[in-house]
């Protein structure tokens, strides 16, 4: 018997993933492909101050016109780039909330009623910014989203991917399956995960959960402040960058 490496099966699809430029800063059109319950998260200290927890939730918006690229550089268009943030969710009633901001610009004529999980899918513009992470590296963040024309929107491309909906009180395990290991870690840390639905279909059956396929070329949330830093919680102050992705 023996252990040759070079007669290990080479790797398919050929070595890693392709780095991605970041997006230009200025509007782009998307719709929003994904949201996650983040449940009860602690949040960081405010100028030395604890604050305490809030409910939080992540919104994934596919970028229309702008495409992952291969290794020579060629945009695949059934791979749309996405951008992810999170925030607090908080009443409607609540003008100054991000989350209120983000429902009104876009569903501006309350179509939805309310319900944040009937935004999937609608047009808006997303404002992309850019930041320095702590490696110096370039990465891209959202600093507003705001309601797109008619006009508009009548011209846009319908989603590319499949939205997925993740929502604590009744979790979709294929869904919550999907997301990377950094995500699934940060929903299980929520304060209310001991003895929750999702943590007895995780664990209940005793049974080990899949780990989350890695695909060089899947699409995935671009990085942000939150993917880069596990351990820090969104948000200083109501409308504050900080708790932007």
């Amino acid at each position: 018997m023996s252990l040759n490496a070079k007669k290990a099966p080479k790797p398919q699809g050929g070595g890693s993933r392709v780095e991605q430029e970041p997006l230009e800063i200025g509007d782009v059109e998307g719709r929003v492909v994904g949201i996650c319950d983040l449940g009860i998260q602690k949040q960081r200290p405010y100028k030395g101050q604890e604050k305490p927890p809030k409910h939080m939730v992540r919104l994934t918006y596919e970028i229309c016109d702008e495409f992952m690229v291969d290794e020579d550089g060629n945009e695949m268009e059934d791979k749309p780039r996405w951008l992810s943030e999170e925030m607090p969710f908080s009443n409607l009633d609540v003008d100054l909330a991000k989350s209120t901001k983000r429902y009104k610009a876009i569903d501006p004529k309350d179509t939805c009623d309310g319900e944040f999980t009937s935004l999937i899918s609608p047009p808006c513009m997303v404002v992309v910014g850019q930041y320095e992470n702590k490696d110096g590296k370039v990465m891209n963040d959202i600093t507003d989203v705001t309601s797109i024309t008619e006009k508009k929107a009548k011209k846009l491309p319908e989603l590319v991917n499949e939205p997925q909906v993740f929502l604590l009180d009744d979790p979709d395990i294929d869904v919550f399956n999907k997301y990377p290991e950094w995500l699934q870690d940060k929903i299980k840390s929520n304060l209310e995960y001991e003895g929750s639905l999702l943590q007895q279909l995780l664990e209940g059956e005793g049974k080990p959960k899949p780990k989350p396929k890695v695909d060089k070329d899947e699409q995935e949330d671009e990085p942000t402040v939150e993917d880069e830093e596990s351990a820090d919680e969104d948000d200083e102050e109501e409308g504050d960058w900080l708790d932007e992705e």
